[in-house]
């Protein structure tokens, strides 16, 4: 067996701590930090380790990164892959009480909410909260959109609270509440966080620019409610039902082809099925709909290929998906 020296060289110790954060073990990472290793070192790829978790995710590395004191720069007009400032507003937190944004510490008589590392960087640029709008990643999105896209609800409160502009469009054209809703299909085992996003945004959306989704038959795109139908988002559902004369909203309102909300939760809720996953929450949507009387229509026989085929399944064109390699 061969002897190693006991100097250790810092890239050493960096490649070591990279592959802990990789592998997805905290406790390795936690322990590395605590004998020393460097926060801002970097691995073969330039990456630090708060980028290299970013882009490889895990629990619990966020939680010991930011109790170690892990600083965030804000850089933008860089890759979404490679924008610290973009992947946090993205990436929900382990723990919503101790994130990049706020937490709180608390000793024997009282509990103080605090900075965290995300939110220091935002007061320290040269444009404070404004560049929350004004920071565009490469692929021309902002930090809320990012944060709408991953349903991470703690980023998108934090945001909207500090003066995120939720009109704002990406390159693709769509505000944080349709990203929410669109994206909504990424997170098909956690359909609940992906609905309070949504609904986080469409309260604000109401409130801040008196925000409506119109039906318009005549026209063949489908409103938020359908698509929000599609994708399984029950509580959302149940959101825009319950204020439908807001809305200016019918339970059964259909496009120009004849296509409902319901038809779109009955195509997905045996689709699936076929998939046998073990919570359905396109039965709870169904069921949320026929509670304020929807009735099942079917659109022609040419809209339903049409559906099928393009509509739903070209709904995200390819370059309109999430790269994080």
């Amino acid at each position: 067996m061969a002897h190693h020296s006991k100097n250790v060289s810092g890239q050493e110790v960096a490649s070591v701590l990279h592959s802990a954060i990789i592998k997805q073990n905290p406790y390795i990472v936690q322990l590395l930090l605590l004998k020393g290793a460097n926060l801002t070192c970097k691995d073969s790829f330039g990456r630090t380790p708060l980028l290299a978790y970013l882009q490889n995710g895990g629990e619990w590395t966020d939680v010991v990164l930011k109790h170690l004191n892990v600083s965030v720069n804000i850089e933008c007009g860089k890759p979404f892959n490679a924008s610290v400032f973009h992947l946090l507003s993205y990436h929900a937190p382990t723990k919503d009480n101790d994130n990049f944004l706020e937490y709180k510490k608390c000793d024997n008589s009282k509990c103080k909410l605090q900075k965290g590392p995300m939110a220091e960087a935002i007061e320290r640029h040269k444009l404070k909260y404004g560049v929350m709008n004004s920071c565009l990643d490469a692929e021309g999105f902002t930090a809320l959109h990012r944060a709408a896209q991953g349903a991470n609800v703690i980023a998108i409160r934090y945001l909207l609270r500090n003066g995120a502009n939720d009109s704002i469009l990406s390159s693709h054209g769509y505000d944080a509440l349709s990203l929410a809703v669109l994206y909504a299909e990424k997170h098909s085992l956690e359909v609940t966080k992906a609905s309070i996003a949504a609904i986080e945004l469409l309260r604000h959306a109401i409130k801040a620019r008196r925000y409506r989704i119109i039906r318009d038959s005549s026209r063949s795109e489908l409103t938020l409610y359908h698509l929000a139908a599609a994708r399984g988002l029950a509580n959302y559902i149940g959101e825009l039902l319950k204020e439908r004369k807001f809305h200016q909203l019918v339970v059964d309102c259909s496009n120009t082809d004849g296509i409902t909300p319901m038809y779109l939760a009955q195509l997905f809720e045996k689709k699936e099925a076929i998939a046998t996953i073990s919570y359905n929450p396109w039965v709870h949507v169904i069921n949320i709909i026929k509670s304020h009387g929807g009735k099942m229509r079917y659109p022609g026989k040419d809209a339903e290929y049409n559906v099928i085929h393009t509509r739903m399944y070209g709904l995200i064109p390819i370059d309109f998906l999430l790269d994080f390699s």
